[in-house]
This record gives structure tokens, C-alpha cells and sequence, in this order.
């Protein structure tokens, strides 16, 4: 059997039996793929051969994630809550990422590793807030609509941070054009994208929504996320900046929640292995000796979020109930923040140790 389906079958099997005993226990399935990854691990159970096999999937996953992040934006929705994302949003990003800067500083972190650790900490975890605001009804009430505006304002700042992050780890970009060009092209890359949404997609997405074939339609959604994503990447911009635009072409045609509910799964499937994939980096035997530090790290996370959260609602002149709920739903660390992570360590602008206490704090922070 190819060592590549076998590391498949392993990380699935595994993630199965572990996010079912997490949905037993009522805890949430992002947490069990953790643990799944820590068991099979080269840390722990060291039943996975080819870790870069399992890495390049999760890749994958990642540009899947950016594109339906850009699906699930449109700049209809993106007004109905222009108040809180251009106000309470970017308050609570500043306050909670200086928060994160000048504990960075305190510890003796470079500015680039200290502006890392800010960027970490100030993203929630749009999924976790969802499923709770959906399980207690409040998606629809001002709590739920100021968490939704927050979490949204997040999300936006994704891709910049990512392209952001090569420069912080003093890196000369990659290009493959000079610098003015490269602004012509990215001039170039809005009016694209401007001219794909408005009259290219849709009426490729028509036609194929005429051949009545689920098959079909799949197919272009797909190729033209990658497609998108490649061209961004030959020009020199990044292959997750062209995912996202992808998607927000598509979001602004009637076929973008018909294109996000196909996407969906293939979606979850691969980011699961890019969850397992950050599982497989953590030292069970690092963390059994720094127990106490990831517990603090953990503590201190969801204090400073539901108080740079609850800060940031009542700048609105929301009541303070409103205020400190909306804090304690953003309370815990969003999944994007693991992928900045693996941006950043991959610049090195996350020091071993500091990527094992952040990456375990977290978890417990969605526990």
C-alpha cells in the first residue's frame, strides 16, 4: 500500500474516534483533532511515516479555508454591520494584539516576534462562536450581531497579516517583478477581480448551473478558486491572497451559498488534516514540563479577550451586558491564528518554545 494512503488512513481513523469521544464529552471536534495529532505524532505514537504528506494536504486545506472565507463575505453583508466592523472591530484587534505586543516586549521577544504574538492572540474562533450562538438562539440579537461584526473584521485582516508576516522576518519578498510593476499589477489584480465578479463568473457559473449537474458546477467553483490562486501566485502575490479574492468573486454572484454549501465538506475535510498537522507539532513531554505555563497562558488569554472585547461593545454605548457577553463569546483563540502560526514559524518569528506554550493555551482556550 503507497505510504501516502496509509498516513491518510491513520490520521483519519484516528481524528474519527477521537472528535467522536470530544462530541461525547460535549467538547468541540477542533480540540479532538489536536489530540488526535498529538497522539500519532512524531512526539508521541509516531504512527505517521511521511509527515510531509499530511503537511501538503493540510496546505490544501488552507487555501480551502481562505477561499470560503472569502465566500462567506459579500459587502451586502459586510454593511448590514458596517457600525461594529469598522469601530468595535478594529478597537478590540488593537487593544487585545497590544496586549499581546507588550507581554512579548516584557519577555524579552524581539519586536517582530512581540508584533507576532499580538497578531495570535487578537483572533477569535469564528466556528466556536457560531456553534454557541446558534445553540443558545442569539445569533440574531445585538450580542450575536457584535460578535458576527467583530469576528468578520478579523477574518479581513487574515490576508494582509499573512502577506505582512515574510516582511516582519526581514525577508526580502520573493518577487517576480520589480516593485512598481509589481503595484501595476496589483492594480491590475482589483480591476480582474472587479470585472470577473460583475460579468465574467456569474455567467460562467449560469451556464453551468444549466447543465443541472452538481458534477459540474463543483468543478468550476474549484477551478476557479485555484485558478484565481495560481494567477496570484505567478504574479508574485500569494497563493492565499488569490484563494480569498476567489471566493469574493464568487460571493458576489446569486450562486455563492449554493457554491459554499458544496465546497463546505471537501472544505472540512482537508483543514481537519490541517488541524492534525498542528496537533502532530506539539512535545507532549514539553508541555508536561510547562504545565503550569500553558495553564497561565490559557487564563490570562481569555481575561484580556473578554475585557478588550467588552472594551470595544461598549465604545458602541451597547449596556454593559451586552458588552461583557459579546467579550466572553470572543473569548477563545480563532483557527486562523494557527495558521498565521505556521506562517510565522516558517519565518522564524515564533521561537520553538513560545509556538508550544501559544499553540497549547490555545487549545484550552476552545476547550
Amino acid at each position: 500500500m503507497p505510504e501516502i494512503l496509509t498516513d491518510i488512513i491513520i490520521v483519519m481513523a484516528v481524528a474519527v474516534v477521537v472528535t467522536l469521544l470530544f462530541s461525547r464529552l460535549r467538547l468541540p471536534a477542533l480540540v479532538g483533532l489536536f489530540v488526535a495529532g498529538v497522539l500519532i505524532g512524531p512526539n508521541a505514537l509516531r504512527l505517521v511515516r511521511s509527515p510531509e504528506s499530511v503537511e501538503q494536504l493540510a496546505e490544501v486545506g488552507v487555501i480551502f479555508l481562505l477561499f470560503t472565507l472569502g465566500l462567506e463575505l459579500s459587502f451586502k453583508r459586510m454593511a448590514r454591520l458596517a457600525r461594529v466592523l469598522f469601530v468595535a472591530g478594529p478597537l478590540q484587534v488593537v487593544l487585545t494584539g497590544a496586549v499581546g505586543l507588550g507581554v512579548g516586549l516584557a519577555f524579552d521577544l524581539s519586536v517582530a516576534e512581540a508584533l507576532v504574538l499580538g497578531m495570535l492572540v487578537a483572533l477569535s474562533s469564528t466556528a466556536v462562536v457560531l456553534k454557541a450562538l446558534t445553540e443558545r438562539a442569539e445569533v440574531d440579537t445585538p450580542l450575536g450581531r457584535n460578535a458576527l461584526g467583530i469576528l468578520i473584521f478579523q477574518d479581513i485582516l487574515v490576508v494582509p497579516l499573512m502577506l505582512v508576516l515574510p516582511l516582519l522576518g526581514g525577508e526580502e519578498p520573493e518577487l517576480s517583478l520589480r516593485p512598481p510593476l509589481l503595484a501595476a499589477v496589483a492594480v491590475g489584480m482589483v480591476v480582474l477581480v472587479v470585472v470577473l465578479a460583475k460579468w465574467v463568473v456569474p455567467r460562467v457559473l449560469y451556464e453551468a448551473a444549466r447543465s443541472r449537474s452538481a458534477d459540474i458546477f463543483l468543478m468550476v467553483v474549484v477551478t476557479i478558486c485555484f485558478a484565481v490562486a495560481g494567477l496570484s501566485a505567478q504574479l508574485g502575490l500569494s497563493l492565499a491572497l488569490g484563494a480569498f479574492l476567489a471566493g469574493l468573486i464568487i460571493s458576489e454572484s446569486e450562486y455563492g451559498h449554493h457554491s459554499l454549501g458544496l465546497v463546505m465538506p471537501f472544505r472540512n475535510l482537508l483543514v481537519s488534516f490541517f488541524f492534525v498537522s498542528v496537533g502532530m507539532l506539539l512535545d507532549p513531554g514539553f508541555l508536561a514540563d510547562n504545565w503550569w505555563i500553558v495553564i497561565l497562558g490559557a487564563v490570562g488569554l481569555i481575561v484580556v479577550k473578554i475585557l478588550t472585547g467588552t472594551i470595544a461593545v461598549l465604545a458602541l454605548r451597547y449596556p454593559l451586558r451586552v458588552s461583557l457577553g459579546t467579550g466572553m463569546a470572543l473569548a477563545q483563540v480563532g483557527e486562523f491564528s494557527f495558521v498565521l502560526a505556521a506562517v510565522a514559524a516558517s519565518h522564524s518569528l515564533l521561537p520553538e518554545y513560545l509556538r508550544q506554550e501559544f499553540l497549547a493555551a490555545a487549545v484550552l482556550t476552545m476547550a
